[in-house]
């Protein structure tokens, strides 16, 4: 995406990148080259304190086997330049088979419903679910928003300015590049990228789902531990993209059984432990939570039936 609006088009981008302290050194090295060779883009970095990082990631994890607060904190801390700044579009990397899992968790509305809904109104929607998550939703995914809100109050103060200042009619539109429509395949794109801003893998990774993150196997054993045990409804995400990705033709299934093998589903991934040691957490906590049935079944009815 950024070679594709700053190179390709000719744009002028500001990249912005929360840096994480999950973040695998591939992708630090990948981004410092992209910047030698993109020295029309503006670049901006913002961090987190480690301590604040360090708790709410135990709480997450302790409560819902979950220490990802990635995709909650982005938004947070960078719709509020495009605010500030007048800048009319907010674009983020996300691929064709994220959109099936993005439908739910940002709160989009179904394809069919989407008409029903303005681009303004619908840019809108999105950012106010991280400052006012529904928690009467049943969604488990409200429940992180709130949690993560709540621990770390001080770093949504500018989002909620930006909130109250922004035109309702003339917002700083989210928008999706539709990737699959430029290069089609995954291979395509990471031809481009290695070609064209030296991109390079992480060491001894094969696939090419979630390359920039430390500890991605880690939430894929827990989602899969969790969902193997029946202590949730919902699938592990990794799972869903790489089905959806072969059902869009971007890998094949050769290539996504090459995927799911190096995901965290068959045996405990070695970033689990030091991830543990980092936030003072046990394997015997983790193993022992309740899981996520009581707020997804929320507001159900159960009966009884013999036979």
């Amino acid at each position: 995406m950024l070679w594709y609006l700053a190179k390709k088009l000719g744009l002028n981008i500001l990249a912005c990148t929360w840096d994480m302290p999950f973040t695998s050194d591939s992708s630090r090295r990948n981004m410092q080259v992209a910047r030698e060779r993109l020295p029309n883009v503006e670049f901006v970095r913002r961090t987190v304190r480690w301590t604040d990082i360090q708790r709410v990631s135990k709480n997450l994890f302790d409560e819902t086997g979950l220490p990802c607060i990635c995709p909650i904190l982005a938004p947070v801390l960078f719709y509020p330049y495009a605010v500030f700044e007048n800048i009319p579009f907010v674009l983020d990397g996300v691929e064709a088979a994220q959109t099936v899992i993005l439908s739910k968790v940002m709160g989009l509305p179904a394809k069919t419903g989407a008409a029903a809904l303005s681009d303004e109104e619908l840019s809108l929607r999105q950012i106010r679910r991280f400052i006012s998550p529904n928690l009467d939703s049943g969604d488990p995914w409200d429940h992180c928003l709130a949690r993560v809100r709540d621990e770390l109050g001080s770093i949504y103060g500018p989002l909620a300015t930006a909130l109250e200042r922004v035109d309702p009619a003339h917002p700083p539109l989210v928008k999706r590049l539709q990737t699959e429509k430029l290069y089609g395949k995954w291979t395509d794109v990471r031809n481009i990228i290695e070609r064209e801003l030296g991109w390079r893998m992480p060491e001894g990774q094969k696939g090419l789902l979630h390359t920039s993150c430390e500890i991605e196997t880690v939430k894929d054993w827990s989602q899969f531990r969790r969902f193997f045990d029946m202590r949730t409804t919902q699938m592990p995400q990794s799972i869903i993209e790489i089905s959806a990705a072969v059902n869009f033709g971007q890998i094949s299934r050769n290539e996504a059984l090459m995927e799911l093998s190096e995901r965290g589903y068959y045996a405990q991934p070695k970033a689990l432990a030091p991830l543990m040691e980092k936030l003072g957490l046990s394997l015997k906590e983790i193993e022992n939570l309740s899981g996520e049935l009581p707020c997804v079944l929320k507001g159900c009815r159960f009966y009884s039936v013999a036979f």
